[in-house]
C-alpha cells in the first residue's frame, strides 16, 4: 500500500481513539481521517517547570516535581476536598494535593501511601496560620517516575471538545506523527524558494512541536506552507472542474436581437444604474458565447438585480429559449412574479409559476405547458427541479439568493438542460477575498448603486427596557398610514435563551392595535403566511409581526419602519437583508434594533457597525472580521467549506495580506500547472491529485456551474 493511504486511515484505527472515543474527535476535527487530526493545529503552549525546592516565585506556575506520598484523608462529608498529603522527594518540604468529588479508589491506586510518583499540575501558595500552604488542586497529571520528562518544558494546547482531554489528543496527533513521511511535492520549486517553505512532512511536524508562542504564528514559514497547500488545493479544483465542464458543454450561441430588451427600458418610468447598464452587457456578453455562461450577480439590497437577470432572459426567450428563475421561498417567487409581471406588461412573453402549493390537475397543466414550450419564463421554488419537470428548450437558469440552496439543488436545475447558461444572483453581499477564494471560476458582476429613488434608513439601537416608548414611537407612525414590521427571533419560548417569541410578543401588540396587528412565521402554512401578507401588502393591517421569513422577497412600498428584536443576536447580514424592507417607497425609513442586556464585545461592534453605514459591501467586510470565515454571511449553510489553514478574519494586517498574497500565487500556479499538464497526469500533476484528495476536492465537480 503507498504510504500516502497513510493519510486516509481512519481515527478508529489510533488505539487512543478506537471505538469510544471516535464520535468525539470526529466533532472536533470534523472529518475522520488521519489527515485531518494533523490538521487540527495547536492554539497555544504552556511552560511546565520543574523544581526541586518550594518556593512563592513558582505561585500560579505549572511544576512537575517528584512527591513522596505520605497520608490519604478522604472527604470528611459531603462537598468537602480529598487531600493528599505529602513532600518534595528532594527537600521534604509540605505538599498537599486536593481534590473534589475524586473517585477515591483511583486516587488510592495512583498514589499510593509511601510511594515516590511524578506529579504535574498548578502551584498555589496560601497563607494559613501565617504559615505557607503549597497545594496543587487537581493535578494535570500523577504517574510513575518514568513519565517524568513527558511533563517537562514546552506543553502544546489543542482546541478542546466535550469528551476529550490535552492529554488524550496529544497522544492521538503523536500517533500519526510518529510515522509521518514526506511524499511527493505538489508545489512548483520556484514557489517553494520563493516562499523558503519547508517540505509538507516538516511542515507538519513543525506546527506540532512549537517551542514558543512566535511559532503559533500564521507567518511561520510551516504555517504559510500549509495555508498555501490549502489554497492552492481549492484554485487547482476550481480551474481543473470548470475547465472538464466546459469541455464537455457547448451552450446556445444567443443573438441580441434587442427588440425585446429595448421595449423593457423604454417602459421603465426610471434609468438604469451605471452598474446595471454594466452588468447586462457583461451578461449578454457571455449568452452570447459557446462557452456555458457561469455568472455571479451580486448586488446589494434594492440594488436592481431582478432587471439585470431579466434583460438576460429577454434575450434568451427572443432567441427561441425558456428560462427558469428559481428562487428559495414561495412568497419571494410570488414577488418575483408579480414585479415581472408589472414589467413585461403588454409583451409578448408568456410567465408562469411553479411551487409546493401547486397540487393535482393544476400541477399537471403547468407542467405540460413547460413541456409544450407554451411558457417562456417560469418561476418556482424547488419544485422546478423534481424529476417530473421537463422544459422544451431551456437556454437559461437564474438562481435568485444562491447562497440559500445547497450545491445539490443547484446542480439539478443546471442538468435539466446541460446547455443552458447559468445567471446566479445573491444580494448577501461576500467580501471580496471570500468572493475569490469561494468563486474563483465563476464570473462576477457587482452591483453597487441604488436606483434613484431608494431613501437612506437611519438605524438606531435602543434598549428593550424602552419597550413601551418604542410602541409609542410605532403608533404615531401607523396613524400616518405608515406600515411597520416587527422581527422577533424565535416563534416560542426558550429555556435556554431569554428572548421574547413572535407569538407572545404579537399578543401583547394585538391588545394594543388590535386587527391592525397580524402574525406571520415559518411554522404556518404557506396559504396562512400567504394571506398574512396579502393583508399587510393591501394595508388591512399595518404591522406586521414576524420571524425572520420576510428577511428575502417582501416589497411594501408603504413600509416605513423595521423593528428587530434581540438584534443581537442576529448576524450583520441578516440584519442588513431585514433593513432593506423598508425604504423602498417614497418616504425616509427607521430601523429599530432592540438589544437586551450583558452584550458581548462582538455583539456590541456589529450593532455599532448597523448604525455607522447602510453599505451592504462594507457590513460584509465586517462580518467576516467580527464572525470570522467559516460562518460568515451563512456561506456555511451554502455549501461552501471551512478552511483549515488559512483565516480570512484575521485582524492583523500583516496576516491578512500574507493571505492575500498566498492565494494570488496560488491561483497563477493552479492556472501554470493546468496550462501545462490539463489532465494532472505528470509527476507533479498525480501529487496535486493526492493534494486534492486530501481537501476532499476530488469529487469538485459539485463545484462545477454549481456557484
Amino acid at each position: 500500500m503507498p504510504h500516502t493511504e497513510y493519510l486516509f486511515f481512519k481515527l478508529d484505527s489510533i488505539p487512543v481513539i478506537a471505538v469510544k472515543r471516535k464520535a468525539f474527535f470526529t466533532r472536533l476535527v470534523e472529518s475522520d481521517t488521519f489527515f485531518d487530526l494533523l490538521s487540527h493545529l495547536p492554539s497555544n503552549i504552556l511552560h511546565r517547570t520543574v523544581i526541586n525546592q518550594l518556593s512563592h516565585t513558582h505561585n500560579n506556575q505549572l511544576i512537575t516535581c517528584r512527591f513522596k506520598v505520605e497520608s490519604h484523608f478522604p472527604s470528611s462529608r459531603r462537598g468537602m476536598p480529598y487531600r493528599i498529603v505529602g513532600t518534595l522527594a528532594e527537600s521534604d518540604e509540605l505538599l498537599e494535593l486536593v481534590f473534589f468529588n475524586p473517585y477515591a479508589s483511583f486516587l488510592e491506586r495512583s498514589a499510593r501511601e509511601n510511594s515516590t510518583i511524578v506529579i504535574s499540575g498548578k502551584l498555589t501558595v496560601a497563607k494559613l496560620h501565617g504559615v505557607d500552604r503549597y497545594q496543587i488542586v487537581h493535578p494535570d497529571h500523577m504517574g510513575s517516575l518514568d513519565t517524568f520528562n513527558a511533563w517537562i518544558g514546552v506543553e502544546r494546547i489543542y482546541p478542546l471538545t466535550a469528551g476529550l482531554t490535552q492529554g488524550i489528543v496529544r497522544s492521538a496527533i503523536d500517533f500519526v506523527l510518529a510515522k509521518l513521511t514526506d511524499i511527493p511535492e505538489w508545489i512548483a520549486p520556484e514557489t517553494l524558494t520563493r516562499f523558503n517553505f519547508p517540505s509538507w512532512k516538516t511542515a507538519f511536524l513543525d506546527v506540532h512541536a512549537p517551542q514558543s508562542v512566535l511559532d503559533l504564528s500564521p507567518m511561520t514559514h510551516a504555517r504559510r506552507r500549509l495555508a498555501y497547500d490549502e489554497l492552492f488545493a481549492k484554485q487547482l479544483a476550481q480551474h481543473y472542474f470548470h475547465k472538464l465542464s466546459l469541455k464537455r458543454v457547448q451552450a446556445p450561441v444567443l443573438v441580441h436581437h434587442s427588440k425585446l430588451l429595448d421595449s423593457l427600458q423604454k417602459s421603465l418610468p426610471f434609468q438604469l444604474t451605471g452598474d446595471q447598464k454594466q452588468a447586462i452587457d457583461e451578461v449578454i456578453h457571455d449568452i452570447t458565447q459557446s462557452t456555458p455562461m457561469h455568472r455571479l450577480l451580486q448586488g446589494d439590497v434594492g440594488s436592481g438585480k431582478t432587471l439585470v437577470a431579466l434583460a438576460a432572459a429577454l434575450v434568451a426567450i427572443e432567441n427561441g429559449y425558456q428560462v427558469a428563475l428559481l428562487a428559495p421561498t414561495d412568497i419571494l417567487v410570488r414577488q418575483h412574479f408579480s414585479t415581472i409581471q408589472t414589467f413585461l406588461a403588454g409583451m409578448p412573453v408568456r410567465l408562469g409559476l411553479l411551487t409546493g402549493r401547486d397540487k393535482g390537475l393544476s400541477r399537471a397543466k403547468i407542467l405540460k405547458e413547460i413541456q409544450n414550450h407554451d411558457i417562456d419564463l417560469i418561476m418556482g421554488t424547488h419544485a422546478l427541479i423534481q424529476s417530473d419537470v421537463t422544459y422544451a428548450k431551456l437556454g437559461l437558469s437564474i438562481v435568485d439568493e444562491q447562497h440559500r440552496f445547497g450545491v445539490k439543488q443547484r446542480l439539478e436545475l443546471t442538468q435539466k438542460a446541460t446547455q443552458a447558461h447559468l445567471l446566479s444572483m445573491t444580494a448577501t453581499p461576500i467580501p471580496r477575498t471570500l468572493l475569490l477564494a469561494n468563486y474563483g471560476e465563476m464570473s462576477v458582476s457587482l452591483l453597487k448603486e441604488k436606483p434613484p429613488g431608494r431613501k437612506e434608513i437611519e438605524t438606531r439601537t435602543i434598549s428593550i427596557d424602552r419597550l413601551n416608548d418604542v410602541v409609542e414611537f410605532i403608533t404615531k407612525v401607523m396613524e400616518r398610514g405608515e406600515k411597520v414590521f416587527w422581527v422577533c427571533p424565535l416563534i416560542e419560548e426558550s429555556e435556554k435563551l431569554d428572548l421574547a417569541a413572535a407569538t407572545d410578543r404579537f399578543a401583547d401588540l394585538e391588545k394594543h392595535f388590535g386587527d391592525k396587528a397580524i402574525l406571520t412565521h415559518g411554522k404556518q402554512k404557506p396559504q396562512e403566511k400567504e394571506d398574512a401578507m396579502h393583508r399587510f401588502a393591501k394595508g388591512d393591517a399595518t404591522l406586521l409581526v414576524s420571524t425572520t421569513v420576510i428577511e428575502v422577497g417582501v416589497d411594501v412600498p408603504e413600509a416605513t419602519v423595521m423593528i428587530v428584536e434581540h438584534a443581537e443576536r442576529f448576524g450583520l447580514a441578516q440584519l442588513h437583508q431585514l433593513r432593506g424592507r423598508i425604504g423602498r417607497g417614497k418616504l425616509d425609513g427607521t430601523c429599530l434594533l432592540l438589544y437586551g442586556e450583558n452584550l458581548s464585545f462582538v455583539a456590541r461592534q456589529r450593532l455599532q457597525m448597523m448604525k455607522k453605514t447602510n453599505d451592504g459591501f462594507e457590513l460584509a467586510e465586517a462580518d467576516l472580521r467580527l464572525r470570522g470565515g467559516g460562518e460568515t454571511l451563512g456561506l456555511r449553510q451554502s455549501g461552501l467549506p471551512k478552511f483549515k489553514f488559512v483565516d480570512f478574519a484575521a485582524e492583523d494586517p500583516d496576516v491578512y495580506q500574507c493571505y492575500q498574497n498566498l492565494y494570488e500565487v496560488a491561483n497563477e500556479d493552479a492556472k501554470a500547472l493546468l496550462a501545462v499538464d490539463a489532465t494532472l497526469t505528470s509527476e507533479r500533476g498525480q501529487a496535486a491529485r493526492l493534494l486534492l484528495r486530501l481537501f476532499n476536492l476530488d469529487g469538485a465537480e459539485r463545484l462545477k456551474r454549481a456557484g
